[in-house]
């Protein structure tokens, strides 16, 4: 019996594939008091997730940070610039969710970890996973991050929160469809 648990704990979690939209990874944030929202327009995905046993999960996200848009060029100049996520030498970000376990019917929490200009910071993820019909899920989350933790505009330029605000808030809404059969 332990032999044949084992076995099942060692399959890999369900494949999704990832249909994003132009609202799929959002973020949200303040400049001199008024709120702006920004989205990333490429990130590739790969989810492996079973409801049934979460702790099989993992999430891997690449980000494109030169695809944020703000729908502002001035803003987006000095966002994709060196005093925040200097593309031209760190261009992608990466995140990555596992450790997963669940909170409530749909609710799930993941050990997840974001790397960006070098830094990488450990924070918990949680998440909903909200299985849909015809083969197909979301994924729905909101999590705040400090930008200063990755060090994005903490120097003396962009260190005043009254300009910029210090946290960030991320939201995920991803269509994924099984990426096999039922």
């Amino acid at each position: 019996m332990t032999a044949l648990l084992a076995l099942l704990l060692a399959l890999p979690a369900a494949e999704w594939r990832p249909e994003p939209t132009p609202e799929s990874l959002r973020f949200e944030g303040t400049q001199q008091g008024a709120r702006f929202t920004g989205r990333f327009r490429r990130f590739e995905a790969t989810i492996r997730f079973d409801p049934s046993e979460p702790s099989a999960g993992r999430f891997e996200v690449e980000v494109d940070l030169g695809s944020a848009d703000t729908r502002s060029a001035e803003r987006d100049e000095v966002l994709l610039g060196p005093a925040f996520f200097d593309v031209a030498r760190e261009p992608k970000a990466r995140f990555v969710a596992e450790g997963m376990r669940r909170e409530g019917e749909d609710r799930y929490v993941a050990s997840a970890t974001l790397t960006l200009r070098g830094r990488t910071v450990a924070f918990p993820f949680p998440f909903r996973f909200v299985e849909a019909s015809e083969g197909g899920a979301r994924i729905l989350a909101e999590v705040e991050l400090d930008r200063f933790a990755f060090g994005l505009g903490d120097d003396a330029d962009w260190r005043d929160e009254s300009l910029i605000g210090r946290k960030v808030r991320v939201l995920v809404d991803l269509p994924l469809k099984a990426a096999s059969g039922p």
